[in-house]
């Protein structure tokens, strides 16, 4: 009994240290966030500059009761990556592993357990319109972000944004797009004018990412995000900004 308190004390000690190298201080994780933001994945407060949204509300939970300290930077797609794999940023959330698939990335990066599904679906604003149609339609997307090739042909307008996107939709500028069904449910709970959508067409797992460096956190991390899912904590986390207009 004695040789196995002492493997776990052991064990316990190498987990702590994941976390800090002194045992009182507290780790910084800066986390990248696209710009400008993803409602309601995240908002930032133009006034105060203060972030919000389901993300945050996520990894709170997921480090609650940790020694760690997020900060968190809203950036460009392209330097968010760079940061990444220079170390300058700790972690990403909402990865898909199919979608950091360079191999400077793969050898950068590791990856919590999924949180959730993200199902993309096809939206437009004629409630008329069938599926039968897409290839006459006018197709828009957002600039980085994958599209079903049998849907988006090459002649797809590619905007800046999720939110650009639908107001497009909504002015009747763009006859469909692909997007996450949870924007599609956020724009349709805090705009009067509804949009449509169709058959989900993708389907993408949404993880934590992290760099390399900290692989050592990633056993509790998962087994907080197993807890949160058991409990259907992140379910009444999403529900709670899917309600909430941000001002």
């Amino acid at each position: 009994m004695r040789k196995i308190n002492i493997i776990y004390s052991v064990l316990l000690a190498i987990v702590l240290q994941s976390f800090s190298s002194v045992a009182h201080d507290s780790v910084k994780l800066r986390v990248g966030l696209l710009s400008p933001e993803r409602p309601p994945y995240y908002f930032v407060d133009k006034a105060s500059g203060e972030i919000s949204g389901f993300y945050i509300d996520l990894l709170n939970a997921v480090t609650e009761g940790l020694p760690v300290e997020l900060e968190y930077k809203v950036l460009p797609q392209a330097r968010l990556r760079e940061y990444m794999l220079s170390g300058k940023l700790d972690i990403e959330p909402g990865i898909d592993q199919t979608w950091r698939r360079e191999k400077v990335e793969v050898a950068d990066s590791v990856f919590t357990q999924p949180f959730m599904q993200s199902d993309e679906v096809l939206v437009f604003w004629d409630p008329n319109w069938q599926l039968s149609q897409h290839k006459e339609s006018h197709a828009c997307g957002v600039n980085g972000f994958n599209l079903n090739e049998k849907y988006f042909p090459k002649r797809t307008h590619l905007l800046t944004t999720e939110y650009q996107l639908l107001q497009m939709i909504s002015f009747k500028r763009c006859d469909i797009a692909q997007i996450p069904e949870l924007i599609v449910d956020y724009w349709n709970n805090t705009h009067a004018q509804q949009l449509y959508s169709g058959e989900i067409i993708s389907s993408y797992q949404l993880r934590l990412r992290l760099h390399k460096k900290h692989e050592g956190m990633l056993a509790t991390f998962n087994k907080n995000i197993d807890s949160l899912i058991q409990a259907d904590e992140i379910n009444t986390i999403l529900k709670k900004h899917l309600s909430n207009k941000h001002k």
